[in-house]
């Protein structure tokens, strides 16, 4: 499967340079599309991405993509193939039809090269296929500066591919905020919290190495490049897992490949099969870092007790660490998080847990701060918003970006304050880390 990345909002055909009228630009736009569409329909008539990427490209150049039909008559598609590769797009046509059709397939885009300079033999055309399949240290012709940034684009988006997956599980009771905690690290609403719905699937939500403005998914081999909230958030299929695909708003994110792996909580009461799907997910061991999600409010429950003693038999001890949350719903004059942090490393190591890692965190005020960059927060969320930013201000006990295991702390980040203290930009610098293990 190729990247679900596209990025379309950078085009030069998504720019606003109507200069000689819009009958002419959506007569462009339509040659465009057909002739990306005979490539895909010639040589990559299963692929997935190239189809889903196709449906994009008609939805965002046409003002009426219902009204767009394939037009059956191929010789035209050659007439006007040999017209398009005269005008100044033709580099970008050439460019998005290797890394939509051929993408990582050497074979097909030396089809498309060939087919493209049998019309019109060009040195720029094969410059530009050395560039990705032969050479990417070569150098370019004098291109534009948008094509050279969109030729920029699509390398780091082949070089984000070839990264390592990261990926990180998580697994808690109900309740424990996990969610939300996948949530705060994405930077945007992903998954359901419990509250909402109990998702009875496995959620794998990796990261994009460009915000371009799509979640994407991948479900029973569908490929949807444009999902909306409905699509990503919907867990009433039949399929056993869904593949999410978008930016995360998150510390150096860009910087490595992510898999975020969300579980069944353990102790859904309406159905046990939540308990076998995450059990047998950690068992599995395809993943390189188990994160444990603790509700700071409820610690030593009998359910977590036999969920902790299965992840200490299931699970090295150098692949855990343990995320308490909630901290923000502590009450000064109550509680005491220094005492909670001891109380529930004593529980860990009385079970066999030893030396181990405690993050704790805030996740929904960390999730507050990210959406309000992003998103209207409704009247709620502005007022929890609030009651955020003056608790873990005015109280120094909330400041959570004290508890460390970085070794970053006096790393200068023009970052939310609330962030901060949230805690989770500490649990975000240990995901990047250049060991997971310790």
């Amino acid at each position: 499967m190729q990247s679900l990345t596209l990025p379309i909002k950078y085009h030069a055909l998504m720019k606003n340079t109507m200069l000689r009228g819009y009958k002419y630009f959506r007569t462009l736009r339509i040659s465009y599309i057909e002739i990306i569409e005979f490539f895909m329909r010639t040589y990559a008539p299963e692929n997935l991405y190239a189809q889903a990427a196709l449906k994009v490209y008609r939805e965002k150049f046409l003002a009426k993509p219902q009204e767009y039909f394939y037009p059956n008559d191929t010789e035209n598609i050659s007439r006007i193939l040999r017209k398009r590769t005269r005008l100044k797009y033709r580099n970008y046509l050439f460019l998005d039809c290797l890394n939509i059709c051929a993408g990582d397939n050497r074979d097909i885009a030396q089809k498309i090269l060939g087919d493209f300079c049998s019309v019109h033999d060009n040195k720029t055309f094969r410059r530009i296929f050395a560039h990705f399949y032969d050479d990417s240290n070569a150098k370019l012709p004098p291109l534009s500066r948008n094509l050279v940034k969109q030729i920029s684009l699509w390398d780091s988006i082949r070089n984000f591919q070839n990264k390592p997956t990261r990926k990180i599980l998580f697994t808690a009771l109900m309740s424990a905020g996990k969610s939300t905690l996948i949530n705060a690290l994405v930077g945007k609403i992903i998954t359901r919290t419990q509250n909402e719905a109990c998702t009875g699937r496995i959620h794998r939500i990796y990261n994009k190495p460009i915000n371009d403005g799509f979640v994407s998914t991948l479900e029973n081999n569908l490929v949807n490049i444009d999902a909306n909230e409905k699509q990503f958030l919907d867990f009433d299929s039949d399929s056993s897992e869904i593949s999410v695909f978008t930016f995360f708003d998150s510390y150096k994110s860009d910087n490595f490949r992510f898999c975020l792996i969300d579980t069944p909580g353990v102790n859904f009461s309406a159905s046990s099969k939540h308990q076998h799907i995450t059990q047998n997910e950690i068992k599995s061991g395809d993943w390189d870092l188990l994160v444990y999600v603790i509700n700071a409010q409820y610690i030593g429950t009998t359910d977590d007790l036999q969920h902790l003693k299965f992840v200490r038999e299931n699970v090295s001890g150098n692949k855990i660490i343990f995320v308490l949350n909630k901290l923000d719903r502590y009450r000064t004059d109550d509680d005491n998080i220094p005492e909670t942090i001891s109380k529930l490393r004593a529980n860990l190591e009385k079970i066999g847990f030893k030396s181990p890692v405690i993050i704790p965190v805030s996740a929904y005020a960390a999730l507050l701060a990210k959406l309000e960059k992003i998103t209207k927060l409704n009247d709620d969320e502005r007022d929890e918003l609030m009651l955020m930013n003056t608790k873990f201000s005015r109280f120094p006990e909330y400041d959570l970006s004290r508890y460390n295991y970085t070794g970053n702390s006096d790393e200068n980040l023009e970052t939310h304050e609330l962030l901060q203290k949230s805690g989770v930009l500490n649990l975000e610098k240990f995901l990047t880390g250049k060991d997971l293990t310790f």
